[in-house]
């Protein structure tokens, strides 16, 4: 339920911490829930800020740990969101920022 109230929140450095920590937990999560916090990424889509590291971890802790429950068009969904959303340090997809 605390995973699901800070994915509605809105956006700060600090949610995204809090998201990250309870997703290294590695707790099985609910569809309802892991659908929250994939909504709650999925609202950068289109966002022109550039996401700080903590945001990158935190889709990325996202991804390592539930990506066998997603489907494919969320994968698709994401991967155009890591497209969109690139950090100077590297992104989710590569976040040592070196070629791949």
């Amino acid at each position: 339920a605390a995973l699901m109230k800070l994915a509605d929140l809105e956006y700060c450095g600090t949610t995204s911490y809090f998201i990250k920590l309870f997703l290294d937990k590695k707790y099985a999560l609910p569809y309802r829930v892991l659908d929250a916090v994939f909504a709650h990424f999925m609202r950068f889509l289109d966002d022109e800020r550039s996401m700080p590291v903590i945001w990158h971890q935190s889709l990325l802790a996202f991804v390592e740990r539930y990506k066998n429950e997603l489907e494919k068009k969320d994968k698709e969904q994401l991967s155009r969101l890591l497209d969109n959303q690139k950090h100077y340090l590297g992104n989710s997809r590569n976040p040592q920022g070196t070629p791949e």
